[in-house]
């Protein structure tokens, strides 16, 4: 058997007035449980739907009455006991708990159980049994067991059909329109109120009956057979009389729940008196709405032809923009191959200026060179000027002692003649030679200084040159610039060409649409005049589920069934 665990040794309260009702279906699932059962076992409804009702079963209970239970349910019949149930926090709590079958079209389909407080005897009793039970358990006797056992002898009880057929009918009937369901409640209630104050005075009398035939019995007025007779009449009295008591309390539930199911009838009937109010209300309110919005429309249509005519030709204007987008993205893909060429060509000239600039660095430095071999060669002639003096001047010498010599001296002074001539013509071309070394020294000075100038020119080209490329370079990057931003341009421009046909295809279905809403809001004025005299229709449907809730509660609030 399972066992639940763990548990406490605190006590949740069921109050007099708390009915505990549960359902299950023929396995033992439940299928139905009512809040004050959900309240007090801590479950919540929908955690316990579904799940089998021995959840709540307590470990104090002996396994032999839940056996018992299920034995005598099975059969058709109706079983009460006192029981300790579990929460679900492991706390307990006592009932007295009366279980029966339910029937539907003549066939068993599940169970009910209505549990209510129990008395403190009625706790202390079965905590007595309970304890008698565990302590034959443990000492190897079976308490509950044998044709002789007192429990035995007072769970057994007769069947409950017509307390179940109630109860499946009640359960049936839960889909059906409120004004049926409060007649059939009416008549429900007026049957068993008749069948409880027959039960009632059958117990009654029942009851002196028994105390009757006991004290006749224990008086030996009968021999041993009759006395036996009489027993057997007695216990089968008895048997009726907790058959009725069960069945009282059946009936008690089931009165619980016909009083409950009446509240709720009220305060639905309530609620759907303030809906038709509401609605009401509403439809009024909608009908000036929908004269507003009527005039909202064809005022939205002539807007938005208004706006279809701008959207058109904007999608035009928009459309010429893009072209012409188009064509400066071209012009100035061109502008950048051009400057891009011109910046090639400028390198190249800027390398060319910086060739010649070298070259002319370098034929200064020969003509510099040259200068100085020229003032080589100057100085050398003025040596051999100066040579060809002192040759003139022994030449003459050497005439004038070839003289002093006569004869002797004759051949001597030509030769000192011939000489001289040398000396005289070398002293003239060293003189010419001087002034064409002197003129070439001017010439080569005046040509360094102009090649000077002209390397100082390509100096000048190079660094112009150097500036033009470095322009050209900025201007091809806000060229690439100015080519990105005019091509986010077109394809913005291309979007909201795009959108701007969007927007007209746009407007024209909302005027369409607008169209097609004024002949719906036509439509709406014609149903909402159908609502409105529906609500009245609900309002008055409302009052008389109202009137038969309130008939129920009036015939149930006058009895109260106690079954002990």
């Amino acid at each position: 058997m399972k066992e639940n665990l763990p548990i406490t040794d605190y006590e949740n309260e069921v109050r007099p007035g708390d009915v505990l009702i549960s359902r299950t279906d023929l396995k033992g699932r439940i299928t139905y449980a009512s809040p004050d059962f959900a309240r007090i076992s801590e479950f919540q409804v929908d955690e316990m739907v579904g799940k089998a009702h021995n959840i709540i079963r307590h470990p104090d209970v002996p396994p032999a009455i839940f056996a018992n239970l299920w034995e005598t349910i099975k059969q058709g019949k109706t079983w009460n006991n006192i029981v300790k149930n579990r929460a679900k926090s492991g706390n307990f709590y006592w009932v007295d708990a009366t279980v029966s079958p339910v029937y539907r079209k003549g066939e068993m389909v599940g169970f009910v159980s209505v549990r209510k407080a129990a008395s403190s005897d009625q706790r202390v009793r079965a905590s007595r049994l309970y304890e008698a039970f565990w302590k034959s358990e443990r000492s190897g006797n079976r308490l509950l067991k044998g044709p002789a056992s007192l429990m035995r002898r007072t769970i057994i009880l007769s069947g409950m059909f017509f307390t179940s057929t109630v109860l499946a009918a009640i359960s049936m009937e839960s889909s059906i329109r409120i004004p049926a369901l409060a007649l059939s409640a009416i008549s429900l209630v007026m049957a068993i109120f008749a069948f409880i104050r027959f039960s009632l005075r059958l117990k009654r009398e029942i009851l002196v009956s028994t105390d009757r035939l006991q004290k006749i019995l224990s008086g030996g007025l009968f021999n041993a057979s009759e006395s036996r007779s009489l027993a057997s009449c007695c216990a089968e009295m008895q048997q009726a009389t907790f058959t009725g008591r069960s069945l009282a309390i059946n009936q008690w539930g089931l009165l619980y729940q016909i009083q409950k199911n009446t509240e709720t009838w009220e305060q639905l009937s309530s609620e759907l008196n303030r809906t038709a109010d509401l609605v009401s209300e509403w439809t009024t309110q909608q009908a000036s709405a929908t004269e507003e919005s009527s005039a909202a429309i064809t005022q939205l249509d002539s807007s938005m032809e208004r706006i279809s005519e701008f959207a058109s030709r904007q999608s035009k204007d928009m459309e010429q923009i893009s072209e012409n987008l188009k064509l400066l993205q071209s012009s100035m893909e061109q502008s950048h191959d051009s400057v891009q060429s011109l910046s090639s060509e400028a390198s190249e000239t800027q390398q060319v200026a910086s060739d010649g600039s070298a070259r002319m660095q370098e034929t200064t430095r020969s003509m510099e060179s040259i200068a100085n071999s020229a003032r080589e060669i100057q100085s050398i002639t003025q040596i051999i000027t100066g040579i060809s003096e002192r040759v003139n001047l022994l030449s003459l010498n050497a005439s004038i002692e070839s003289a002093r010599a006569g004869e002797m001296g004759r051949g001597f002074a030509v030769v000192a003649e011939e000489i001289s001539r040398l000396a005289e013509q070398t002293a003239a071309s060293v003189k010419e030679i001087s002034a064409h070394l002197e003129r070439t020294a001017h010439q080569i000075t005046s040509g360094s200084e102009q090649v000077r100038g002209l390397a100082g020119l390509f100096q000048g080209i190079r660094g112009s040159v150097e500036r033009m490329n470095s322009m050209t370079s900025d201007v091809l990057n806000e060229m690439d610039q100015g080519t990105r931003q005019v091509q986010k341009i077109a394809v913005s421009g291309d979007e909201v060409s795009s959108f701007a046909g969007e927007i007209f295809d746009a407007v024209k279905e909302q005027r369409t649409g607008a169209r097609e809403l004024s002949h719906s809001v036509s439509g709406i004025a014609d149903r909402e005049e159908e609502l409105s005299r529906q609500a009245e229709a609900l309002k008055e449907y409302a009052n008389r589920a109202a009137r038969g809730a309130g008939t129920v509660h009036n015939l149930t609030e006058y009895f109260s069934v106690d079954p002990e």
